[in-house]
């Protein structure tokens, strides 16, 4: 298991799966970029994955069974260095990496880097992050009431 980032509200995603998970094939679903207000000339990065745990069991199509889906959104605060490519119909992560900057030169704490399976590439520097919402949600990634 990946080490659990510091990011705000983080509990949540660790109450939901039991550990902070590497979103192994799960995907992005919508990503927005803010500007910031003028006066405070701080951008961020909102971004929503689907993601689930992958069980030992198999379904009866041979499959393995997947389990806790929720939808994670998280926010980054500060950011630069910003290179995203490949969005397209389908944005499906091999890994979502979140480290600390271990020596720092400027602003930036946290590095964000989309390891892509298909879709979605990239990554960007922050200088913070927050979990803002998990919320449980069937396995096509529609929000349970």
């Amino acid at each position: 298991m990946p080490e659990t980032p510091p990011l705000k509200n983080v509990h949540q995603v660790t109450e939901a799966f039991g550990y902070f998970p590497v979103f192994h094939d799960a995907e992005v679903i919508s990503l927005s970029c803010h500007r910031g207000a003028p006066d405070t000339g701080s951008p961020s990065i909102d971004f929503t994955l689907h993601a689930w745990e992958m069980t030992s069991e198999l379904t009866e199509s041979g499959h393995y069974q997947l389990g806790k889906h929720h939808l994670i959104t998280f926010r980054f605060h500060g950011v630069d260095h910003v290179k995203l490519d490949h969005w397209n119909y389908q944005n499906v992560l091999f890994e979502l990496i979140i480290r600390e900057i271990e020596e720092p030169s400027d602003h930036a704490l946290l590095t964000v880097d989309f390891s892509s399976s298909f879709g979605l590439e990239g990554g960007f520097r922050a200088i913070s992050g927050e979990i803002i919402s998990v919320t449980p949600c069937d396995e096509d990634g529609v929000a349970l009431k």
